[in-house]
């Protein structure tokens, strides 16, 4: 019982925190992951099945900066973005 209330107060005051504002605005999100995928796609071999399921499909989400941790309950916590492929110029 001791553990469950002091849980629901580390819960209540984490969320009462203000958020750090890293990368907040839109362009930077689009920007890291536009880089995220291009470091991954160069440190693949050209004949890699990877690089050819992500040179060919229609979307790829990367969210380059998730944070994750846990001990007795989960979280996840990031920013990303859904880059689409144009049909029409590739």
């Amino acid at each position: 019982m001791r553990l469950a209330k002091a849980l629901i107060l580390a819960l209540a005051l984490a969320m009462a925190l203000p958020q750090t504002a890293s990368a907040t605005t839109a362009r930077e999100v689009v920007t890291r992951a536009e880089f995220a995928v291009e470091e991954f796609l160069h440190h693949l071999e050209p004949a890699d099945p990877m690089r050819v399921f992500v040179q060919n499909a229609f979307a790829v989400i990367v969210v380059p900066g998730m944070v994750r941790g846990g001990f007795i309950l989960g979280f996840e916590h990031g920013f990303g973005a859904m880059m689409v492929r144009d049909t029409t110029s590739g």
